[in-house]
């Protein structure tokens, strides 16, 4: 850990208190669990994945009005059905209701906009 605001003893006091982390052992693993996607929620991942693809395509900003369109259009598409390859083949999914469809856009769209405020209160790099 290099210096981060108030010193290396804070940070060590914080970790402690906030994760649990007493050891250079429970550090390093609590850091491969937070990499880790196995433990990841998926809804967070499928926001963040679109962002960052927008992001690729575009150039880097990402509108957050486009983002949430985006979102709509894929899990619609996604409700539609979709061609997956199983051990059994190719199938078709079943289309999903459409209200449990526009309750899912809903949830991850409020999710963008809990993700864009815990952002803005990040603190932002001076040129």
């Amino acid at each position: 850990m290099a210096y981060h605001g108030e010193g290396y003893p804070h940070e060590r006091k914080a970790l402690r208190e906030w994760w649990g982390v007493t050891s250079r052992a429970a550090w390093q693993g609590q850091q491969r669990a937070l990499l880790a996607l196995d433990g990841a929620n998926p809804v967070w991942e499928f926001a963040l994945s679109l962002r960052r693809t927008i992001a690729r395509d575009f150039g880097g900003h990402v509108d957050t009005a486009y983002w949430r369109d985006a979102v709509a259009h894929v899990l619609r598409d996604r409700a539609a059905g979709e061609t997956v390859i199983t051990a059994d083949g190719v199938t078709r999914t079943e289309p999903l209701p459409t209200a449990d469809t526009e309750a899912r856009i809903k949830g991850v769209q409020h999710l963008i906009g809990r993700m864009t405020r815990y952002e803005a209160r990040l603190p932002h790099p001076q040129p």
